[in-house]
């Protein structure tokens, strides 16, 4: 009977006191009423990696109350990042428009006028749009043999050369080398799709390739071990560079010379510098495809050395480039 009693008693006190806590009043929330998110404001400052093009245009958002973004270059959205690098390969004035939004879906615009020049040192610009046009200041075309006109790195038809690897070469203007004089840059894309022999992508030699020339330089060229050798003659050769896999990729090879040095890049990076000038003046007859070398070349045979594969955009100017030059033309 005194358990029943007690078990009634805490069961009585229990419902009083939740009683007690339902009759408690919530404190009231003074909430304005109609209230709305601040209207986003659009802003933005960048800097410019060169002002000839191609050029990458970082930006730095600074806009107010806004959390999604979307950026255009004309009328083409080319990124929702908060703070992009964006690529600007066109001459002339670029329009660049940020549009700024909220939760709400309230938005604000900002538009960015950018300038942009050809590069007053480009000597020659081969494109290869289904020609062999020069888009350079020196506006000679370029000779070929045996070629024929492929897909380029981005799938455009018709915009890169393929080499067969056998006879197939192409000859840019007579004396392209010797008219950058001291300073020289070399920018190219190139894909090979056989790496069971040697192949010059680029080089230079004082004779025709049907000649044993008395002078000869392999710039570019990769051998059978899957190794990638780049450098203008400086009396002595050039080393060998693990590029990884060469096969059935495209690779960007920029050389960047002047009377003091070179600077080798690969896919945007810089990974060597060779000390001496690249010695150029006497060899005006530059190659894309093959080049004349002998057996004191590492890697390669006497011969011409033919590449098999593809090459794409290839540049050539009167100075040496710099860091973010190269890094504006891996980008484009």
């Amino acid at each position: 009977m005194k358990q029943k009693l007690k078990l009634s008693t805490y069961a009585v006190v229990v419902l009083l006191i939740t009683a007690l806590s339902a009759c408690k009043k919530e404190p009231k929330r003074n909430l304005p009423p109609n209230q709305s998110l601040p209207k986003p404001v659009a802003n933005a400052s960048f800097s410019l990696s060169t002002q000839y093009a191609p050029v990458l245009a970082k930006f730095t958002n600074q806009s107010l109350h806004a959390n999604r973004y979307a950026w255009y270059i004309g009328s083409s959205k080319v990124s929702e990042e908060q703070n992009p690098e964006l690529l600007l390969a066109g001459i002339g004035n670029n329009t660049i428009r940020l549009v700024a939004k909220n939760n709400a879906g309230d938005s604000a615009v900002r538009d960015f006028s950018i300038n942009v020049t050809k590069h007053p040192s480009l000597l020659h610009h081969f494109a290869f749009s289904n020609d062999f046009s020069n888009a350079g200041s020196a506006t000679a075309a370029a000779g070929s043999i045996n070629y024929s006109f492929a897909p380029d790195r981005k799938q455009a038809a018709n915009s890169a050369v393929y080499f067969n690897g056998i006879n197939t070469f192409v000859l840019l203007p007579n004396g392209m080398t010797g008219a950058a004089q001291d300073s020289i840059s070399i920018s190219l894309w190139f894909k090979p799709d056989d790496l069971t022999k040697a192949g010059v992508i680029f080089g230079y030699q004082s004779g025709a390739l049907n000649t044993a020339p008395v002078h000869f330089v392999p710039v570019i060229y990769y051998s059978a071990t899957g190794k990638l050798y780049v450098g203008a003659w400086n009396g002595r050769f050039a080393e060998g560079i693990n590029a990884g896999t060469l096969l059935n990729n495209w690779v960007h090879v920029v050389v960047a010379a002047n009377a003091t040095g070179q600077d080798v890049y690969v896919n945007g990076e810089k990974i060597k510098t060779i000390n001496g000038r690249a010695a150029d003046g006497h060899m005006p007859f530059a190659y894309l495809g093959a080049t004349y070398t002998n057996n004191g070349w590492t890697e390669l045979t006497q011969g011409g050395n033919f590449f098999k594969g593809w090459i794409d955009d290839v540049r050539v100017y009167r100075k040496k480039l710099h860091v973010d030059e190269v890094r504006s033309l891996y980008k484009e």
